[in-house]
């Protein structure tokens, strides 16, 4: 008899390492299966192929959730060097696949997996998901109506499952029938209230720097190289905010596409917000001494990067490879430093997702700023939990000189 596999779905960089830490601590006898369902990045097709090569999972299948470039992304970014027949291939693929997705979902799997072969959905009595797309949905709707699977597990994506439960009970009221299980480092510090009977949180084990196959597994993965230490430095972690696009510039389009200008109207505000305070955070450095020890980590997504980030950049320039932050924290001493950002979570993961603490103060600027402190309201309960459970960590100026004080005290002592 065929052992049953499980089957993973995996759509982010950060969820793909809680993904292979549930499978090489959770689940090491059971055989596994990933969907990579990841939207396409220079790196991507890589990061697949050294996913596959580790031997971590059986088959990795690699898909393209984005779909392809068809016409309206011609026009958006229109460029005389761009094809328009490639535009309209692009499209045509486009419909084709949502046509199958309606009307024959094996062969929809069939051509929206672009690496890996084919995927037989009856193999599987087990499925961890963090994915919102098209095949996740195939995929769950397949094994729950073929009682297939009693659970469904839900991986951790980041903070916005601590703050919110929407997609929680989203799972929940569309799998009754199933336990939903969701996959948190730190269940007690939600900041919501379950009531759900099928809704249970589990824990998944941290990562260790101790742990060193689960490293250098990782490490192959992500192709990760950097030996600069990191100990002892100010590092920002820039947050991917877009400016406002050229065309906008064009009074007509601002009123023709008022809703579009509005909604990038205020992204413009917070990618001003953020550019300002790095530069008023490179002056303060600059006059205390202190700009040697300073570095900017770019968000995975950023891709126009300013004249002003690029002498501090911690990675190349270009930004090409999409190395998640726990990789580096994986592999570096990180003491005695200071993380700045305006609200990004992923600089707590070095205390929710480890074992090991490090001496790091965690410095938010949200409140520095009118646009910002509007935005990160919602993150006040949970930054309340989590400096009740872990104290002295976490540091909240109310504007940039409090901020040039903090930066003074630690520096001051070392």
């Amino acid at each position: 008899m065929i052992m049953k596999k499980a089957l993973f779905i995996i759509s982010l960089r950060y969820p793909l390492i809680n993904a292979i830490n549930i499978k090489m601590h959770e689940l090491q006898d059971k055989p596994a299966d990933i969907i990579l369902d990841d939207t396409i990045r220079t790196d991507s097709y890589q990061l697949a192929e050294n996913l596959r090569k580790s031997q971590i999972f059986d088959n990795v299948f690699f898909t393209n959730p984005a779909g392809y470039d068809g016409i309206k992304k011609f026009f958006q970014n229109f460029n005389i060097h761009k094809s328009f027949i490639k535009a309209c291939y692009g499209s045509y693929l486009n419909c084709k696949l949502k046509y199958l997705y309606k009307f024959n979902q094996q062969k929809y799997l069939d051509n929206v997996i672009i690496n890996g072969g084919h995927i037989d959905l009856s193999l599987y009595d087990d499925i961890y998901v963090c994915s919102q797309s098209e095949i996740s949905w195939l995929c769950l709707n397949y094994l729950t109506q073929n009682d297939a699977i009693k659970n469904i597990n839900l991986v951790e994506e980041g903070l916005s499952i601590y703050l919110n439960d929407d997609i929680v009970k989203k799972y929940s009221l569309m799998y009754p029938k199933q336990k939903i299980f969701s996959y948190l480092y730190e269940p007690d510090l939600v900041t919501y209230y379950n009531n759900s009977e099928n809704i249970i949180s589990k824990k998944i084990p941290k990562m260790s720097i101790y742990d060193k196959s689960f490293i250098e597994k990782l490490n192959y993965i992500f192709s990760y190289k950097y030996i600069q230490p990191l100990n002892n430095k100010i590092i920002f972690f820039e947050q991917v905010f877009e400016s406002m696009p050229s065309y906008f510039k064009n009074k007509f389009l601002q009123i023709f596409l008022y809703n579009s200008y509005k909604k990038h109207l205020k992204k413009d505000n917070l990618f001003n917000a953020q550019l300002n305070i790095i530069n008023e955070l490179i002056n303060i450095l600059i006059s205390r001494n202190l700009i040697a020890k300073f570095y900017i980590k770019l968000h995975p997504r950023t891709k126009n990067i300013k004249t002003l980030l690029r002498p501090y950049l911690l990675e190349n320039l270009s930004n090409k490879s999409s190395i998640p932050w726990e990789i580096y924290c994986l592999n570096q001493n990180c003491n005695d430093s200071i993380w700045i950002t305006l609200y990004s979570s992923s600089v707590l993961n070095k205390i929710l997702c480890f074992q090991e603490i490090s001496n790091i103060k965690f410095i938010f600027l949200y409140k520095s700023n009118t646009f910002l402190r509007n935005k990160a309201r919602n993150l006040e309960i949970f930054y309340s939990k989590f400096s009740k459970k872990y104290c002295n960590y976490i540091i909240i100026p109310n504007n940039l000189d409090e901020l040039e004080e903090e930066i003074n005290c630690k520096f001051n002592k070392l």
